[in-house]
């Protein structure tokens, strides 16, 4: 199973922002941040055979930059911290 497929166990709604990759991404799950009042940090893809608007773009790039932040400590932890058994 994709962790994508556990979004909504994962994320209980009760936080201020959720960010995630655009593996994540859906119009339902944008939606589900909006009835959840949680700000949608989540990286944007295009439909199908679509372009991605700029606007979309410009927010992908931001929420890139604070996501590759984050993820360079978890690759720390998990190379040279033994931190293994964690999605």
């Amino acid at each position: 199973m994709q962790d994508s497929q556990e979004f909504e166990t994962v994320v209980p709604g009760d936080e201020q922002m959720v960010m995630a990759a655009k593996a994540y991404w859906s119009r339902e799950r944008s939606e589900w941040c909006g009835r959840k009042g949680v700000a949608n940090g989540l990286l944007r893809k295009a439909a199908r055979g679509e372009v991605l608007k700029d606007s979309d773009a410009r927010l992908n790039r931001l929420f890139s930059s604070i996501r590759s932040k984050i993820e360079k400590v978890f690759g720390w932890w998990k190379g040279s911290a033994g931190y293994r058994r964690v999605r």
